[in-house]
């Protein structure tokens, strides 16, 4: 008789896990105003001889007992590891994706709290991250996170974006953190206004409802400058790091500068943040104007001078893009800015820094 492929799968990667082939990896995550590391987020690996399985490999063949047995091991193997960092003089919060079946089972709070107990670990340290789902009902969901918060870990709803249930839950639910899906900033590769636009705003949407915001699948400098001056809280990605054994972490963390503000942005992605920023006044601008009592362009005019050197600052540096500045700022006023001309203008704009 041939035994199905998946059920040689599942025995499989339940023996590595219970053989001790749990390997934890840790990615960074950079506070953007401080510029350093605050925490990491822990990811599960599994050893199998010399190949190191990711999680797309052996997940799916985890549920119920194997995927509980995931979780603890995981944590308690990621705040062993913390502990022993905290004994290198180096502090750093850990962030641990957490099931949505945990939210329907006592036993992942049991096990989380005897983790932190077990490595006298502050539970405001850890982080449990949780994706959305539709397979625990949104009751089991409140009491269940209800008890997390209670016992003092903070709460992070991952990729927000990805889905509109998950904007809803971020209103119905005591999130601490919000993490952007990476769905959204590959936007950055082809339509690069629009994707600053969706960080920007769903930036403004969690601080508003009283969140942190952290930024996934930052890839290069450029963006991470990008998303520091659009207000973003963290950041995590290849640009900043790989998820890397626990090994690997001290050495790497000798190695960081302190990421400093310069005061103005270095990069073309992050000059267009910045422009973003600039647009965001003018809307306000315009809308004080429509309820003032001078004539609009008049006043406009008036308000957008007190901008432009700023604009010159943001865009234009080295002096270069006058003419594309002068006209932005020319159809801004007497056009508006939801305007052809205006639109025009910026691309214009754009194209040069």
């Amino acid at each position: 008789m041939t035994i199905p492929p998946p059920y040689i799968a599942r025995n499989r990667v339940t023996a590595l896990l219970q053989e001790g082939g749990l390997e934890m990896h840790y990615q960074p995550i950079v506070g953007l105003k401080s510029g350093n590391v605050i925490k990491v987020e822990a990811l599960a690996r599994l050893r199998d001889g010399n190949c190191l399985l990711m999680p797309g490999e052996f997940l799916p063949a985890l549920s119920g007992e194997t995927l509980l047995e995931l979780y603890s091991k995981g944590l308690e193997q990621a705040l062993r590891q913390r502990t022993a960092w905290v004994g290198q003089g180096v502090t750093l919060g850990l962030s641990i994706n957490l099931p949505p079946e945990a939210l329907g089972d006592d036993r992942y709070y049991e096990a989380t709290c005897a983790a932190l107990a077990a490595n006298r670990c502050p539970p405001a340290t850890l982080t449990l991250e949780l994706l959305e789902s539709g397979e625990v009902p949104e009751g089991s969901i409140a009491i269940a996170m209800r008890k997390f918060k209670a016992l003092g870990v903070q709460l992070a709803e991952d990729d927000l974006g990805a889905g509109y249930s998950s904007l809803t839950r971020l209103r119905q639910f005591p999130f601490d953190w919000i993490k952007l899906d990476r769905g959204i900033v590959r936007l950055a590769d082809g339509d690069k206004t629009e994707a600053l636009r969706f960080i920007f705003l769903l930036t403004r949407l969690g601080h508003g409802l009283g969140k942190q915001v952290v930024v996934e699948g930052v890839e290069s400098a450029d963006l991470l400058e990008a998303v520091r001056l659009l207000g973003v809280d963290a950041a995590q990605g290849y640009g900043i790091a790989r998820p890397m054994p626990a090994g690997d972490v001290m050495p790497w963390l000798r190695k960081q500068t302190e990421r400093r503000d310069s005061g103005h942005p270095s990069t073309s992605l992050g000059r267009q943040a910045c422009l973003l920023m600039f647009e965001e006044q003018l809307h306000l601008m315009a809308g004080s104007v429509s309820r003032g009592n001078e004539q609009p362009p008049r006043r406009m005019s008036l308000q957008v001078d007190n901008l432009k050197a700023e604009l010159d600052a943001i865009s234009d540096p080295n002096g270069d893009c006058a003419r594309e500045t002068k006209a932005l700022l020319h159809a801004a006023i007497s056009q508006g800015i939801n305007s052809p001309e205006y639109r025009q203008a910026r691309r214009d704009l754009v194209a040069m820094i």
